[in-house]
C-alpha cells in the first residue's frame, strides 16, 4: 500500500494491518509509525503495540531471538493494558498468538521458523470495516 500524505490514521491502521496478515511486517510497521506520529493517549499505545509486533515477528525471522523476545514485552507492555479488545482489534487474542509464536521460535535457536506468525483479527465488539483482509 502507497502511503500518501492525506491518508488517514484509520487507512493507515487498516492498510497495516492487510500487511502484517500478508506477512509483510515492515511494512506494516512504516505505515503504523505514521499514524503513531498523529497519534495521542490510547491510541498512540495501540499503534506502538503493532509496531513491536511487527518488530519481534522481524526479529524472529532474523533468528535474533533475544530481540524478538525483547521486542514482544514492549508489544506486551503497550496492548496488554488495552486488550481484550481495543478499536475491534482482537489485541488480547494477538498478544497470546505473539508469545506463543516468540516462544516456539526460541526453541528452534535459529534453525528456522517454527510456526505460522499471529495475524490481527477483527474482535467483533463493533460494526465497522473489518481488519482481516478476506481471500480473493
Amino acid at each position: 500500500m502507497a502511503r500518501p500524505k492525506s491518508a488517514s490514521k484509520d487507512e493507515l491502521l487498516l492498510g497495516g494491518i492487510e500487511l502484517f496478515n500478508g506477512g509483510r511486517f515492515f511494512e506494516a510497521h512504516e505505515l503504523w509509525e505514521d499514524a503513531w506520529k498523529r497519534s495521542e493517549g490510547t491510541e498512540r499505545l495501540l499503534y506502538q503495540g503493532l509496531i513491536h509486533a511487527a518488530a519481534a515477528i522481524i526479529q524472529v525471522r532474523r533468528g535474533n531471538n533475544d530481540g524478538a523476545a525483547s521486542q514482544c514485552g514492549k508489544c506486551i507492555a503497550r496492548l496488554g493494558p488495552l486488550a481484550p479488545s481495543f478499536m475491534d482489534l482482537a489485541l488480547g487474542r494477538l498478544l497470546t498468538e505473539l508469545r506463543a509464536f516468540v516462544a516456539a521460535n526460541h526453541e528452534c535457536k535459529g534453525e528456522g521458523v517454527a510456526c505460522a506468525p499471529p495475524i490481527i483479527r477483527k474482535s467483533g465488539g463493533r460494526t465497522g470495516t473489518d481488519p482481516t483482509p478476506t481471500a480473493s
